[in-house]
């Protein structure tokens, strides 16, 4: 799997979270999970390839 599709499995898994949980910590603990683990050139790169071929 590649970088992209790892990002985007990861993003679905946050959403889930946020879902599954009271809004406010869903959103403040999965959001800051998600992009502690990965650096600004990783989320430009699933940002670019989301706006050419959505997931």
């Amino acid at each position: 799997m590649n970088k992209v599709y790892e990002l985007a499995a990861r993003l679905e898994r946050v959403r889930l979270d946020i879902i599954n949980r009271p809004p406010a910590d869903a959103l403040s603990l999965s959001l800051e999970a998600f992009y502690g683990e990965h650096t600004e050139a990783d989320l430009m790169e699933l940002a670019a390839a989301l706006e050419s071929d959505p997931v």
